[in-house]
Formats: C-alpha cells, sequence, structure tokens
C-alpha cells in the first residue's frame, strides 16, 4: 500500500509541476494581448480618408513566421508599431510610470534597459519597406518604425531611427506637408495589407478630432 500511495504522491507531483510550467508564461501572454488592443484602439481613432490602420500583418518568410503587430498606411507613408507591454514596478525611487530612450535603447526607472524592441522594429519597417517596393512596383515609399509602451510616459530624443512612444503620441508623427503618396499606390497599398493582416478596419469616418487636410497626387 505504501508504495502505491508514494507513486501516487510522485505522479501527482509531477503533473503539479507540468501544469505549473505550462500556465506560467500566461500572465505574460495576456498583457502583451491587452497591450496589442490598447494601441490597437488608440490607433483606429485615426482611422479616416487619410488613414487606413491594419493589426497583426502576418509574416511568412524563408521558413519564418512572425507579425507586426500594428501598420498604418497614411497619404504620407506607412508606420510599423511593435508594441511591448511591460508591468510597472511601483517600488523603485522616482517615476515609476516613466521610460526614457534615445532611438536605440529603452531605458526602465529600475535600471533595466531594452535593446531588443528596438532591433525587432528596425527589421519590421525594413521588412515592410522593401515589400512595398515590390507591391509598387519599384516605387520607394517612406516607412516609420515605431515601438509602443501602453501606459508608459516616455521621455524621448529620437536620435535614433526609431521613434519610441506612448500609443496616444503616434497621432503627432503624422506629417501631411512631406512625401504623398499616388493614389494608385495608396490603393496597391491598401490592398496587399488588407490580404496580409489578420484584422482590418474600413471607417471612413474619424472617431476622434479630425487629421491634418491634404491634397494626394
Amino acid at each position: 500500500l505504501i508504495p502505491s500511495i508514494a507513486a501516487g504522491l510522485v505522479t501527482c507531483s509531477w503533473t503539479l509541476w507540468k501544469m505549473w510550467k505550462a500556465y506560467q508564461p500566461l500572465p505574460g501572454y495576456w498583457l502583451g494581448v491587452r497591450g496589442e488592443q490598447a494601441t490597437g484602439g488608440e490607433l483606429d481613432t485615426m482611422q479616416g480618408d487619410l488613414v487606413r490602420v491594419f493589426h497583426a500583418l502576418v509574416i511568412d518568410e524563408e521558413g519564418k513566421t512572425w507579425n507586426i503587430d500594428h501598420v498604418v498606411l497614411t497619404r504620407c507613408g506607412l508606420i510599423a508599431v511593435e508594441t511591448k507591454a511591460r508591468r510597472k514596478k511601483m517600488n523603485v525611487d522616482g517615476d515609476a510610470h516613466r521610460l526614457k530612450s534615445n532611438g536605440r535603447r529603452v531605458e526602465f526607472p529600475d535600471g533595466r534597459y531594452d535593446t531588443k524592441s528596438i532591433e525587432q522594429a528596425t527589421r519590421n519597417a525594413k521588412w515592410l519597406e522593401r515589400k512595398a517596393v515590390e507591391w509598387t512596383g519599384g516605387e520607394e515609399i517612406p516607412v516609420i518604425a515605431v515601438v509602443t509602451f501602453p501606459g508608459w510616459y516616455v521621455n524621448h530624443s529620437d536620435r535614433g531611427n526609431v521613434f519610441v512612444r506612448n500609443p496616444k503620441e503616434i497621432r503627432g508623427l503624422l506629417n501631411f506637408e512631406t512625401h504623398r503618396l499616388y493614389e494608385k499606390n495608396w490603393q496597391i497599398l491598401s490592398n496587399q495589407l488588407e490580404a496580409a493582416c489578420s484584422v482590418a478596419f474600413n471607417d471612413p469616418k474619424p472617431k476622434k478630432k479630425p487629421l491634418p487636410q491634404a491634397s494626394t497626387k
């Protein structure tokens, strides 16, 4: 009887350990999902005649699969947005809700820093830039790389090639007085992104204050 009980305890312990290992990543996963939802909701308020927003652009290339969290198509180019959800540590000195970025790395108030998100956003923007040339038959389309941290206040210097922003600040990156897309390229990019993304929205009316107007070629 005792050996049977011992064996049962061992089996039960092993099962519990496997369950713990399996469910351990879930809090981080759901934090990431909530972060992407928060960013997506903010970007969707930019929808209008000058802006289309796409979510979860799936990339399957050379045996590797990944995705770009959000792509914003504007009349002046593309914005590739990577969302990073991080919990705030409330037991650190100073402002626990503030992070710093020089465009090359992100510094958190507890002393940690992150460069991988910058590298990831750079790769995504370069991929999107290359695909835009392919989709439009040789036209070079401006692509901005953005890393966004929902719920964080960002002190940024923008000395690098990647913009680090709170989702609410992405609207401020739109500049319709610079490069303007031809209507043909706008339609091509819109169709290609809609086919490549798992979620796309087509609300012709902005849900917030209207974006600045500009004529298109």
